[in-house]
């Protein structure tokens, strides 16, 4: 198999990944566009802000698909995606739940 192949598929992972935490940051924002208290005006800033984070994170990612061959994910950044992943999950169980 071709080297840059995998490389590709990351790269698409990554995209699809980023895909899926914008649709869930979505729909986790939507309960909260219906009001307009200054919790769900917080809990939409904090959404935005956690997209906005894994966007860099992903964006830096694709960048290090470059280099040949690729480095792998450094634990540090493995570890703060799922932190944002799970702080997604708990702003949009806030949300629901107010």
């Amino acid at each position: 198999m071709p080297q840059g192949l995998q490389a590709e598929r990351t790269r698409l992972a990554w995209r699809r990944t980023i895909l899926s935490f914008s649709v869930a940051g979505m729909f986790f924002c939507k309960p909260a566009l219906s009001g307009a208290g200054r919790t769900d005006a917080a809990l939409i800033a904090v959404t935005a802000l956690l997209w906005a984070a894994a966007l860099v994170v992903a964006h830096r990612r694709i960048l290090d698909m470059d280099a040949v061959p690729p480095g792998p994910l450094p634990t540090r950044t493995a570890l703060g995606l799922v932190g944002l992943v799970l702080l997604l999950a708990v702003a949009g169980l806030a949300i629901t739940f107010t």
